[in-house]
């Protein structure tokens, strides 16, 4: 009987051998963070208006 894998061992491991794309990886981490740097810019700013205006 054929044993059936749902997963790919070339897919799920990151080594010289793998199938994995490492050069694509900063442009993951870039896209999929992008939410979070924009609110955190967003939230500077605001910090920094409400600054200006007590002082």
């Amino acid at each position: 009987m054929e044993r059936i894998v749902l997963s790919d061992h070339a897919l799920a491991t990151y080594d010289a051998g793998d199938g994995y794309d490492h050069g694509v990886a900063a442009g993951f981490v870039k896209v999929f963070g992008l939410p979070v740097e924009l609110a955190a810019r967003k939230a500077s700013d605001a910090c920094r208006k409400k600054l200006r205006v007590a002082t």
